[in-house]
């Protein structure tokens, strides 16, 4: 309609930042262990995370957004501060590393890239003034999406109760 008016956009494309999430079910695995850390579900979140990150699963919700650090992954305010010291802390050997290098390459799809692309993203994000609880809710509701085996070609809209529960979980990380 002639009510509509066109909005200048940004558009970015990186050709480096594509990662095949298929191999090794990374991108069912990466699906669930969103909602599990939206959902606070240390269970679940320890369970996927072994496979993904190996000894520092722990660590793993942090590097998907500072708002998971209250959700039950086991890291203690020392690691913490020493983490915002730009320090290995002292719970974390180097043996510890080398075991989540490892496991971020067995588990497919170079999730040490995959990480990097979305730290990326969320800094570029957070330069533009796009608040962290929307990126939430946006990597959560295509967390639900594609959370099946094989992922819809054309993504679906999410379900009234869905869009509610997305709502409600991101409230409370708030």
């Amino acid at each position: 309609s002639s009510d509509l008016k066109k909005q200048p956009q940004l558009v970015l494309l990186d050709h480096g930042l594509y990662h095949d999430l298929q191999e090794q079910d990374v991108r069912l695995n990466l699906c669930q262990y969103w909602q599990a850390c939206c959902a606070s579900d240390p269970a679940t979140m320890d369970r996927i995370g072994q496979r993904l990150s190996g000894a520092l699963r722990r660590f793993l919700p942090l590097i998907l957004s500072p708002w998971f650090v209250f959700g039950g992954s086991g890291v203690s305010l020392s690691e913490l501060a020493s983490a915002a010291k730009g320090q290995l802390p002292d719970t974390v050997s180097l043996k510890d590393v080398a075991d989540f290098i490892v496991a971020t390459r067995e588990g497919g799809a170079n999730l040490v890239g995959l990480l990097h692309s979305l730290g990326y993203t969320r800094g570029l994000l957070n330069a533009l003034g796009f608040a962290e609880d929307r990126r939430i809710a946006s990597m959560l509701k295509y967390a639900l999406i594609g959370d099946q085996p094989v992922a819809p070609a054309i993504p679906p809209d999410l379900s009234l109760s869905q869009q509610a529960w997305v709502r409600w979980r991101v409230m409370l990380l708030r």
